[in-house]
């Protein structure tokens, strides 16, 4: 397939590049295409000893540089704070940030830096869920080092007492059954929505009368957006917020080498046709600065409201709102779904005195569920009180349930209602065993013809030829 051939062009690059810094330490086991088999010792997550991660005490870590690469800084400056909070804790970091992973430039970056090791190779790194799965199953696998081998302790126990969100931790395990990677978010989504809009289309503004108004299911979506145009109101700001909602389907895009639309995936083109044709959204796409004036309600038409999960609340929307502000609520979306995360792995090639380090870092993010733990203090926004290091935070939703059952979810933002119900029932119906490793380019590929499609500029039956014919073109799978 040409996915292969691109990883070898990329092995090959990548030790060119780098020869002058490989060592000892780099892989020589696995492949790069295909699932791999982890070498390191300790087996699956069942044969490591029981027992809980204990921290250690005393001065550690003097002289030990712990690499870490991200596609933002934001767990990176949590480490930093964890640092910051445990002055014994004497490794330093050495971050790689990519502020970007618009054009999957991330990925290339750190495809690179495993596949070459030595000094500059990364000792943790940090995957979002657009990628996760390429390291945890798939082309990079092999380079992730098991939680229960890291933390000297069956890990599975330690994620049932956490009650870790079970999306979060299937794509976070390899094909093996070993868990590589977790997530700290809780991305559980929902439709945040203006209560003064839905007020003058319904009536009624208030979440228990609009959650029955635009779901279940889509085709109660689509009823409500016809009521919300003849109020002059646009349902969605554009037809890529119900892409979210629809792409990640419980079934994978490549079956048996062969590329597959399911009928989740196929609905869109009805929903969306609909939703364009309709004149139900405003058309300006997203993260960009149409979408932020339809938050405020400056864009071309007044928008109900936006698909998304709490970091859209807290680190999107409500920065953009403006005076609308205290004046939105949250309700199921048509159908559940997640949107985001990002999940962290540890390479198992890096030394134990770094290992020794992550395995307290790890506990730390995603399974110390104490007061002092980071779910906590991240879920409940008070990370950085009395810190040197100056972050903006708020609430957010947590991977932890036994966290986020102790923290209060209620935001100013949405007229005091607690997000936390809407959010943790639509994760607890959400599963990641859908995910492969070429959706990234299979679901632009597939929104980009979709949106000709229902611009007129071809008909559906061409719209789906040329989209297989892509899909063949560049990543080799037929249909």
């Amino acid at each position: 397939m040409k996915r292969a051939w691109l990883l070898v062009v990329l092995a090959l690059v990548a030790l060119v590049a780098f020869s002058a810094c490989r060592n000892g330490n780099e892989s020589g086991t696995g492949t790069e295409t295909g699932t791999g088999t982890p070498s390191a010792p300790g087996g699956a997550d069942t044969n490591v000893a029981t027992g809980t991660y204990v921290y250690p005490t005393g001065p550690r870590g003097e002289g030990v540089e712990i690499v870490i690469y991200g596609w933002n800084d934001e767990l990176a400056t949590a480490m930093a704070r964890y640092k910051e909070m445990n002055p014994d804790f004497l490794y330093t970091f050495r971050p790689v940030t990519h502020f970007t992973d618009w054009d999957g430039s991330y990925e290339i970056g750190l495809n690179a830096a495993l596949l070459a090791g030595g000094a500059d190779a990364p000792d943790v790194y940090f995957v979002e869920s657009a990628f996760a799965v390429n390291y945890t199953q798939f082309d990079f696998a092999h380079y992730a080092m098991p939680y229960s081998e890291l933390l000297g302790v069956n890990v599975r126990p330690l994620i049932e007492s956490a009650e870790i969100s079970q999306f979060i931790v299937d794509a976070g395990t390899n094909p093996q059954g070993e868990v590589v990677g977790l997530g700290f978010q809780h991305t559980g989504s929902g439709f945040i929505y203006r209560r003064d809009l839905a007020e003058q289309i319904w009536g009624d503004g208030s979440p228990t009368a609009v959650a029955g108004r635009i779901g279940p299911g889509w085709d109660k979506f689509l009823e409500a957006a016809a009521e919300a145009d003849a109020e002059g109101i646009s349902m969605l700001s554009d037809m890529a917020d119900a892409w979210q909602a629809i792409r990640n389907s419980p079934n994978p895009w490549i079956v048996n080498d062969r590329l597959v639309i399911d009928d989740q995936r196929m609905s869109y083109l009805d929903i969306g046709h609909t939703l364009y044709q309709g004149g139900f959204t405003n058309e300006g796409g997203t993260w960009n600065d149409s979408w932020f004036a339809d938050m405020s309600g400056s864009g071309s038409r007044p928008v109900l409201g936006f698909l998304g999960p709490a970091w859209l609340i807290n680190y999107v929307i409500a920065g953009n709102a403006g005076d609308t502000a205290g004046d939105w609520g949250l309700v199921a979306a048509p159908e559940a779904f997640a949107w985001g995360g990002t999940w962290s792995i540890v390479n198992k090639n890096s030394s134990a005195e770094v290992h020794a380090g992550l395995a307290e870092l790890i506990y730390w993010l995603k399974l110390d569920t104490s007061d002092t733990g980071f779910l906590y203090q991240f879920g409940g926004g008070t990370l950085y009180d009395n810190s040197a290091i100056e972050y903006d935070m708020a609430k957010d939703m947590v991977s932890s349930q036994v966290v986020q059952r102790r923290l209060t979810q209620t935001l100013d933002f949405l007229g005091g209602q607690d997000m936390a119900p809407v959010f943790i029932e639509a994760g607890a119906a959400f599963t990641t065993r859908g995910w492969g490793p070429y959706d990234r380019e299979i679901n632009g590929a597939f929104s980009d013809w979709a949106m000709q499609y229902f611009q007129g500029s071809v008909s559906r039956d061409d719209m789906l030829a040329g989209f297989r014919q892509q899909i063949q073109d560049t990543l080799g799978f037929g249909s």
